[in-house]
């Protein structure tokens, strides 16, 4: 996905008219979160998809201790 915004190779055209090809090599590519799509963190860092697990699990726990509150009694 990055690597689609950061070509490997550029085209152009020289002083003599001839197509060149030249390969683009980078130092350093800032790092895209997919979740959340902003710069300077990866996925496993992103706070909007850990707050979203949490309220996932609490929301799990919740039904569970529902299951077993509502469990018939003989």
């Amino acid at each position: 996905m990055l690597n689609n915004m950061y070509p490997l190779e550029v085209m152009f055209e020289n002083e003599h008219g001839k197509i060149m090809k030249q390969k683009v090599e980078y130092e350093w590519k800032p790092v895209l979160c997919s979740r959340c799509r902003n710069f300077r963190h990866e996925l496993s860092e992103c706070r909007m998809k850990l707050k979203e697990e949490t309220r996932n699990t609490e929301m799990n726990k919740e039904q569970q201790m529902g299951k077993i509150n509502q469990a018939p009694t003989n």
